[in-house]
């Protein structure tokens, strides 16, 4: 009974980190490459309504996107870093379900061992997440430094910046 059950979480935790990965719901369509790379060489701002991307008014796929930002080094450059935060997150997410769904299971056999698996897990997941912001916000940077530098200005713009007397302070622009 207990294998079992240890079986159903296992295979739940699997089935919930392929359907977070971004790869899941592409496919292998070039009509829209093509008919961005026939508009000529006008760059046009990047966005997201919802869950659609757009390059200009076109809605692309994701991979499209991938590409275009991967055309300037300066987002390129962020885009790698937050692919570098990704793929340990969704490492990081995988085992830590593993080791939450074990660990309660493993608590209601009455081992010592549950609650410290049980633990782990949760502080594994709670790493997952925060890995998981910092891709985030290093994806969402290259496509402001992507739009950037085709002309468009973000409305508003957070920095830290380094102040006189060698400390950092938090910058606006308007």
């Amino acid at each position: 009974m207990r294998f079992s059950i240890s079986v159903f979480f296992s295979l739940m935790v699997f089935v919930g980190t392929s359907f977070a990965q971004n790869d899941f719901y592409k496919n292998n369509n070039t009509s829209q490459e093509s008919e961005i790379d026939s508009q000529g060489n006008q760059k046009k701002i990047i966005s997201r309504v919802d869950n659609q991307w757009y390059i200009g008014s076109t809605p692309v796929e994701e991979d499209i996107i991938v590409n275009a930002i991967k055309s300037n080094p300066l987002s390129a450059d962020d885009y790698s870093t937050a692919m570098m935060f990704y793929y340990p997150s969704i490492f990081f997410g995988g085992v830590g379900g593993l080791a939450l769904a074990y660990g309660l299971v493993s608590c209601l056999g009455n081992d010592e061992v549950g609650i410290y698996l049980t633990l782990g897990g949760a502080v594994s997941i709670g790493l997952a997440i925060l890995l998981g912001h910092f891709s985030n916000n290093y994806y969402d940077s290259s496509i402001e430094l992507y739009n950037m530098y085709i002309g468009d200005k973000p409305a508003f713009m957070v920095k830290l910046v380094p102040t006189e007397k060698g400390g950092l302070a938090l910058a606006f622009s308007f």
